[in-house]
Parts: C-alpha cells; sequence; structure tokens
C-alpha cells in the first residue's frame, strides 16, 4: 500500500504530465480545470521541510521547485521502505536516523510567508486567472511571490471594476469590504464540508467573519493527511451513490454531498442526517454561486455589510432581489410579446396574473421564501404557485388583487397551463430581455476618432448583438425579431449628431444606447422631458431652492416612475407601462448628467404652465465654492413665452455674484434690463453682493424691433427669473 502511495506521488511530482495537460498555443499556456486543480493539490502536499530545503539550497521557491522536492521526498520514503524491508528480512540493525525538529527551522519567518503565499494560490488560483497571468510571465517557473502579487492585483482589479459599475466610491473601507468577502468566499468553496460543519454547529448563525475566523485556525493547524481526504471523499463517491441507492435515498447531487459532509465530519451517513444537512448543503451551494464581486457590491451599496452577516441572511436578501428581478422579466416579456403578437388576450391575462403572485411574494417576501427555504425549493415560478397552492389548498392558483390596485376581479387559471406557458413561451423571450438590457447599458466602442461610424450603427452593434444571442439563446434569428422600442434606439442613434457624442466623451458619460438615444431625443426636443413628467402628472410645481433637493426629486421620481410601472402591468395597461419605462428611463440619463456632466435640466410648473430651465455648471469648479480664490461659474437658459429664449452667465464666489444676460432680441433685452432694480434687491436679501451686472442683446433692424407685437405678462414672473 505503501508503495503504491509512493508511486502515485511519484508520478505527480515528476511533472511529466505538464506537458500532457497544459498546452501552449499562441506562445500562451492554455490551462484547463483539471491542470488548475493539479496544481492547488500540489501546493497543498508541502510541507515546512520541502520549503526549509529549498532555501538551504539556495533555489528559488516556484511551483517547478516545489514539486520537484515533493518527488524527491517520495523517491527518498520509498528507497528507506525498501533499505528497512531489507534489514528485517536479514535481521540487520536499521542504521540511526538523525531526527529533524520540524518546530524550530532556520528560517521560520521566511517559510511562514511561503506558506502564505501558498495559501493566497492555492484559493485565487483559478483557470481564467492562470490563462490571464501566464500572458504576463510562466507560473510554475516564477516565485512564489510574484504568482501571489499577480492574483492579489487581479482582486484589486475585481474589485474595482465591481464598484465602479455600481457608482461606489473607491474607498478604503468598500475596497477592503468587498475584497474580504471574496476572499472568505473562496475560502469557503475550498474548505466546504468544513462550513457545513459550522453551519450545523452554530445553527446557521455564524456570520462570515466569524466562519473566516474558523478557517483560518483549520488552516494553521491542517495537516497533509488533512489537506489529501478531499482526494478520498473523491475516490468513495461511487460507494455512497450504490449506498444511498440501497438506502431507498434519491442519489441527487445534493444527497451525495450531504453524505460527503458527514463523511468528512466523522458523523453516521444516515437517511435522518442527509435530510437534515440537505438544505444546508443547497443554501452554501446557492451562496458560492450568487456572491460575485457585483453582487457583494450591491450589498455594499444598500448598506449592508457582508462580512457581518450570516448566510442565511445574505440568502434571504439575494432571495428578494431575485424575485424583483423575476418580477421585471415577466413584465418585460408580456409587453415585448404582445408587441410581436405571439400572445393572445387569455395568454396575456395568464401571464398577467404570474406578475401579479410575485407582486404578492414581493409584499410578503419573508414568509414565502421563508416556505421555499424551509422545503429547499429553489426560486422558481412553478415553486412560487405551489407556495400559493400550499396557502390556499385549492386546485386553481387566485390572485387576490389589494386594495391599493382598486376593485377588480380575482384572476383564476390552471397551475398546468401556467407552467407551460412559462416553459413554452417565456424561456426564450426572458433570455432575449435580458440580452437586450445587457447591449442597452454596454459601452459602446465609441471614441472619438470613430464617431462617424454613428451612421451605421446597426453594422456597428450587429456583432455585439449576434455574439449576446448565441451565448444566451443559442441563435440569432435576425434584427427583425427584436423588440421595437430597442429597434427605435438604433434607428434614432444613427442620425446623431458627432458634437453630440463628442460632448458626452468629453464629459465622460457613459455611452451606452439607452444614453445615446436620450441624449439625441432631449436634443431635438428638450421639452420632452418636461412632457413625459407633465403627461402623468409627475412634473413638479415651482422650483426647488437647492442643487442638492434637484438630485433628490430625480431619486423620487424614478422609484415613482418603477412603481407605476409595476402597477400599469398589473391592470394590464401596457401602453403605460411603457410610458413609465421611459420615464424611469429618462430620468436616470437626467442623473447620469449631473454626476458627469454637471448639467442641470429642471422642468417645473408655474401657474399652470409647463417651463423648463436648463443649469450647465462648470464641473472643474464644482468643488471650490465656498472658501475658494477661483469662483464656480454656471449657465442658466430658460424659454420665455415672450420674451423668446434667455441666457443667463453666472459666477460666484462666497457671498460675491457677477452675471450677464443675454436675450435675442433688443425688446427682450430691454425688458428684462427694466427690472434689474428688482433683482439686484432679491439677491441683496438672499445675502448675496454683486460684482458686476451686463445686459446684452442681439442687433436687429428697427423695423423687426416695429413688428414685433410685444405683449407684458400680468407678472413680472418671466423678466425676473
Amino acid at each position: 500500500n505503501m508503495q503504491s502511495a509512493i508511486a502515485a506521488l511519484e508520478s505527480q511530482g515528476s511533472g511529466s504530465l505538464s506537458g500532457e495537460e497544459a498546452l501552449i498555443k499562441g506562445e500562451k499556456m492554455q490551462y484547463s480545470p483539471q491542470y488548475v486543480d493539479k496544481i492547488t493539490d500540489e501546493l497543498g502536499m508541502v510541507t515546512d521541510e520541502h520549503i526549509e530545503k529549498l532555501i538551504e539550497e539556495g533555489k528559488e521557491i516556484n511551483i517547478n521547485e516545489l514539486r520537484e522536492s515533493i518527488h524527491k521526498n517520495a523517491s527518498e520514503a520509498l528507497d528507506k521502505h525498501q533499505m528497512d524491508t531489507f534489514y528485517q528480512q536479514n535481521g540487520g540493525e536499521e542504521p540511526s536516523e538523525e531526527i529533524l525538529d520540524e518546530n524550530t527551522t532556520k528560517h521560520a519567518e521566511q517559510v511562514e510567508e511561503i506558506k502564505k503565499q501558498i495559501h493566497q494560490i492555492r484559493m485565487k488560483l483559478t483557470v481564467e486567472a492562470a490563462q490571464k497571468i501566464s500572458m504576463q510571465m510562466p507560473i510554475e517557473s516564477s516565485s512564489l511571490a510574484e504568482v501571489a502579487n499577480a492574483l492579489k492585483q487581479m482582486e484589486q482589479e475585481e474589485a474595482i471594476k465591481a464598484l465602479s459599475t455600481l457608482q461606489l466610491p473607491m474607498t478604503n473601507e468598500n475596497m477592503e469590504a468587498l475584497t474580504g468577502v471574496m476572499g472568505i468566499t473562496k475560502e469557503m468553496s475550498h474548505y466546504f464540508m468544513q462550513v457545513v460543519q459550522i453551519e450545523m454547529e452554530t445553527d446557521e448563525q455564524a456570520s462570515l467573519s466569524e466562519i473566516g475566523k474558523v478557517l483560518n485556525a483549520y488552516r494553521i493547524n491542517e495537516t497533509p493527511v488533512e489537506r489529501r481526504f478531499g482526494e478520498t471523499i473523491s475516490k468513495v463517491q461511487g460507494q455512497i451513490k450504490e449506498w444511498l441507492e440501497s438506502q431507498d435515498i434519491e442519489a441527487s447531487q445534493i444527497n451525495i454531498e450531504a453524505a460527503k459532509a458527514l463523511i468528512t465530519n466523522q458523523m453516521e451517513v444516515s437517511k435522518a442526517n442527509i435530510e437534515s444537512i440537505q438544505e444546508i448543503v443547497i443554501k452554501m451551494n446557492t451562496f458560492l454561486e450568487e456572491m460575485t464581486p457585483i453582487q457583494v457590491a450591491t450589498l455594499i451599496k444598500e448598506g449592508i455589510n457582508p462580512y457581518e452577516a450570516s448566510i442565511n441572511e445574505l440568502l434571504s436578501w439575494m432571495g428578494t432581489r431575485k424575485v424583483e428581478g423575476l418580477k421585471n422579466s415577466i413584465a418585460e416579456t408580456i409587453v415585448v410579446m404582445e408587441e410581436k403578437g405571439q400572445i393572445n388576450e387569455g395568454q396575456k391575462e395568464g401571464m398577467i396574473g404570474l406578475y401579479r403572485i410575485l407582486q404578492g411574494v414581493s409584499r410578503q417576501k419573508e414568509a414565502v421564501l421563508g416556505y421555499l427555504y424551509k422545503n429547499n425549493l429553489p426560486l422558481t415560478i412553478e415553486n412560487l404557485q405551489i407556495a400559493v397552492q400550499y396557502a390556499t389548498g385549492k386546485k386553481h392558483i387566485e390572485v387576490g388583487v389589494n386594495d391599493a390596485f382598486g376593485e377588480l376581479e380575482s384572476l383564476t387559471y390552471e397551475k398546468q397551463r401556467a407552467k407551460e406557458m412559462i416553459e413554452s413561451s417565456m424561456s426564450q423571450s426572458n433570455k432575449m430581455l435580458e440580452s437586450i438590457k445587457i447591449l442597452e447599458n454596454m459601452e459602446l466602442p465609441i471614441t472619438e476618432e470613430s464617431v462617424n461610424r454613428m451612421t451605421k450603427m446597426s453594422a456597428l452593434l450587429y456583432p455585439y448583438i449576434k455574439e449576446q444571442f448565441k451565448k444566451d439563446l443559442g441563435k440569432f434569428e435576425g434584427m427583425s425579431t427584436l423588440p421595437d422600442s430597442f429597434l427605435e434606439k438604433i434607428e434614432s442613434v444613427q442620425s446623431m449628431g458627432p458634437e453630440l457624442i463628442e460632448s458626452m466623451i468629453k464629459h465622460k458619460v457613459p455611452l451606452t444606447l439607452s444614453n445615446l438615444y436620450w441624449m439625441d431625443q432631449l436634443t431635438k426636443d428638450p421639452s420632452l422631458y418636461g412632457t413625459l413628467l407633465d403627461d402623468k402628472g409627475m412634473l413638479k410645481e415651482g422650483l426647488p431652492s437647492e442643487l442638492d433637493e434637484i438630485e433628490e426629486v430625480l431619486s423620487e421620481l424614478e422609484h415613482e416612475a418603477k412603481d407605476q410601472k409595476e402597477e400599469a402591468i398589473l391592470m394590464g395597461r401596457l401602453r403605460e407601462y411603457r410610458n413609465y419605462k421611459q420615464i424611469e428611463e429618462v430620468v436616470h440619463f437626467q442623473k447620469e448628467r449631473i454626476v458627469n456632466e454637471g448639467f442641470y435640466q429642471i422642468p417645473f410648473m408655474i401657474d399652470g404652465e409647463r417651463k423648463l430651465i436648463n443649469l450647465y455648471l462648470h464641473k472643474e469648479d464644482e468643488s471650490v465654492v465656498e472658501g475658494a480664490d477661483r469662483p464656480l461659474k454656471a449657465m442658466i437658459t430658460y424659454e420665455t413665452r415672450h420674451l423668446g429664449k434667455i441666457k443667463a452667465y453666472l459666477e460666484l464666489n462666497n457671498d460675491v455674484i457677477g452675471y450677464k444676460v443675454e436675450a435675442e432680441t433688443i425688446v427682450g433685452i430691454e425688458a428684462l434690463h427694466s427690472q434689474e432694480e428688482v433683482l439686484l434687491e432679491k439677491l441683496k436679501n438672499i445675502g448675496y453682493n454683486v460684482k458686476y451686472s451686463e445686459f446684452a442683446g442681439a442687433l436687429e433692424e428697427e423695423k423687426t424691433r416695429m413688428q414685433m407685437n410685444y405683449k407684458y405678462d400680468e407678472s413680472n414672473f418671466e423678466e425676473i427669473i
């Protein structure tokens, strides 16, 4: 048995498999999952003695040298076993052996540092990571320190990308929270069975930080035998399957993992124990699959510290988000399928019924998600129907409508019919919508040099559209199969002026299809934003008093549009759904322009009339409003009924203001100038000293002035504004 084990180690340690499993293509190493596993397994067999010997021999500490060291030890152990057998068979005495005290090494600090590097590589080395690093350096012949640093750098870049995606500040606190959670998640994946044991012992109450402390202690005290125990489990997996079947237990992947967890933790593999541990295994698998950098960043954005939360708490939160995502996906599907004539009225009502179920789920999420987790049910439409059916005890799914939505009849339909509808109709549509969402919000490969290519936007986007659809749906059936709203965006952007795109590039507004579309629409019709809000009664009365208030109002509008969009689909009013979706998109675009460009578009109502003010702040000066020598510069444009377009250029520095006002006509500028005393008094009342003021109008022929039919309003609002 010993000879067989050492022979196996020898073949592993020889490095002879390297050329078979890792191929060189185009001067780049191609790593397979099996080969990466082999590297991490070999590193798991390294002892302090291996490291100590390499240090004493003055060799560089890398994967190849460690592999060779393991191989040498295997050969020496085999030779010793054969010599021991010889002395025993011939009655001789064994030569005395110098005993090495492993606790007292000559290079303790260096050994500990190398062990940390080995651990980092074992935890973080994936196929993708290996591929990227191999483009910079040879992984197996570079020092462990270089490989560990490269992995750490990749982790940092991943964290920065996740925080940027969600527009979170790059603070040390956010970076540490994100990388910390991702680090512990990787450790949990590596020590899966040990985490299951921790969950069992703490009644699933342990936070990620507590799990991390236990795993760290386990790692420090882990022996080479324990490291290889996972290999033993994989060898007996076939026996586990046979045993489960002999006990009339389904040999599912979950049950096999539950049995392996019991074996690892030295517990009896019984039907009762498997059932008790199933739920934890399911939760663990779900958690490790869902806890991506983007997910962690989303949690941080919501004010949740994932590191101090338990797996149960995090899964509950993620489950809630999944219900919301599923609900929105169904709503989009209903709209697109009706748009394309793919559903009749009955099918539409059935799908709206499903949406109503999810609306109820999102309002009573704790009870529904608790039922699903308690019964180990994945989050699917069918299982949500089962949950509702269980609660009502009826064959049909009856969807009551909350009083908030008015008096409507309950919708009743057969469970199986709804299930078939979902499977046959929605699967492809949902995938298509996810693809479109990605495409609409993907930054396009446009630079200042390639702006002229916008006239061929369809050709520019086609490869991306085709690739995304093939990836998600396995096929792409042509542009005509896409939703009309998506095609409208492409058509609109193709005629977009290059100066608009150059402005977006200059101000770093993300060049997504959605942003380009709304930039084009609002430039063609500046009043469109106010019109959309006014049509739905969402336009605010009067002007906000502070800029911060504008951003608060935008967040409220975006939230209100989302709520109204959901209510519209509940009632089956698809035209309203589209309108509110447009408002949600355009408000989001306005928020991006404020952040990136310093541009505020402020529609409002005054005396029952819709008005629009455009305010542009010079971003480079925005941070020096108070206590600085440089003034804050801004420009305001305002379209009046009788005076035409008015422009005001402002300079603000603490309590000092200077302004220049321009009008399109001489008549207009004279009317404004006549009210200057009133304006100066108002500025004085709010604490400003006027440094300079200037009024300038366009020069026109006298006949134009004489022909103009100038009317004064009853109020002087337009002049003062």
